[in-house]
């Protein structure tokens, strides 16, 4: 396994409210949050140290809001 660094960029394009999302990599959970702040003047920068092999791998994001 290799200690790895990940940044992932969130932005938010809707006029009320954020999401509720979380992001993934190969299907096991990095990270669930609650969009907080204004949507047309922020972008969320995710900082994350993963312990993967190395190669390719999928990052997913999912929105788990109900609107």
């Amino acid at each position: 396994m290799t200690i790895a660094s990940l940044s992932v960029d969130v932005y938010c394009t809707r006029s009320e409210g954020g999401p509720i999302y979380r992001l993934y990599i190969d299907g096991d959970l990095l990270t669930e949050r609650n969009w907080g702040w204004p949507a047309y003047e922020m972008y969320v920068r995710e900082h994350m140290v993963v312990d993967v092999e190395p190669g390719t791998h999928k990052i997913e994001f999912v929105d788990c809001s109900d609107r």
